[in-house]
């Protein structure tokens, strides 16, 4: 996983915005979990009310092709259920696991950074040296984000 950290010129929006993410670590990461859930969430939602729009047009008839019935084996299986209320949490948890996941993960902070660890910046000195002209590296030796 190594790499180069780029960090924003001085004065640019890049930078304001990096600023901004360092100042306020959990914001972000709430805003980016919002956007995250919304991206799946919305299309989900336009995707059901076309397919109830889809039924309420009435469409001709197709006819079906006479197919052979496949003779499928018969297995007999132990008769057993989970209880209704296991089923209920389970059907709930994978959707709201992920979201709790996003949001916690970055919360740990280590006492020194003031949050840099949390939202994946390094901190940088802006004396080092770029690898091409108009470009700056952070911390080239560093893990991100696991700094």
């Amino acid at each position: 996983m190594g790499g180069v950290d780029l960090v924003p010129a001085p004065g640019s929006p890049a930078e304001k915005r990096e600023q901004w993410i360092r100042d306020h670590p959990r914001l972000h990461t709430v805003r980016a979990t919002i956007g995250g859930t919304a991206g799946i969430v919305v299309p989900l939602v336009i995707a059901w009310l076309l397919a109830r729009f889809a039924f309420w047009i009435d469409l001709p008839g197709i006819p079906l092709p006479d197919l052979p019935e496949i003779p499928w084996p018969h297995w007999s299986l132990p008769d057993w259920s989970l209880p209704g209320w296991v089923r209920e949490v389970l059907d709930v948890l994978k959707f709201i696991f992920p979201v709790v996941l996003a949001f916690a993960l970055p919360a740990p902070r280590s006492s020194g950074d003031a949050g840099r660890t949390s939202c994946g910046l390094a901190t940088t000195s802006r004396a080092e040296a770029s690898p091409r002209p108009g470009m700056r590296t952070a911390n080239a030796g560093t893990l991100w984000p696991l700094t």
